[in-house]
């Protein structure tokens, strides 16, 4: 069976980067297609943090208040053993970026539900494609 698709843009896999790709191309009224091999978001998280400079892309793209419902601040970095016994702890700078703070903690299937949510808001720009 051949399926036909019609896009300026093929993006090949629908996680963070995919979905920010799309949303961005839709920005410009470029159309894109998604194709993603997976019928659901991963369950579990593979990447645990994003940064002020991944907030000002939201920002950017108009979506950085619904993001940040679902993002926590982060204010250090710590390392604790079984026993409670501190082993590091980073203190993060200011951001120079306007944000504040400089790094969140994310749950990522639950972010990526949120991009996902906004992607799908854009219409006929963005097509996915799952299953693919």
């Amino acid at each position: 069976m051949t399926e036909s698709h019609d896009a300026d843009v093929a993006i090949i896999g629908y996680g963070p980067t995919g979905v920010i790709a799309a949303l961005t191309l839709a920005r410009y009224g470029v159309s894109a297609i998604a194709l993603e091999r997976d019928a659901d978001i991963y369950p579990r998280a593979r990447a645990v943090t994003v940064n002020d400079w991944t907030m000002r892309i939201f920002q950017d793209l108009g979506i950085d208040e619904r993001i940040d419902k679902r993002i926590d601040p982060q204010r250090a970095l710590r390392w604790v053993t079984y026993d409670g016994t501190e082993i590091m702890r980073v203190e993060h700078p200011p951001s120079t970026l306007g944000r504040k703070p400089r790094f969140y903690n994310i749950y990522q299937p639950t972010m990526e539900a949120e991009l996902r949510a906004a992607a799908q808001e854009q219409g006929d720009r963005i097509a996915v494609r799952y299953g693919s």
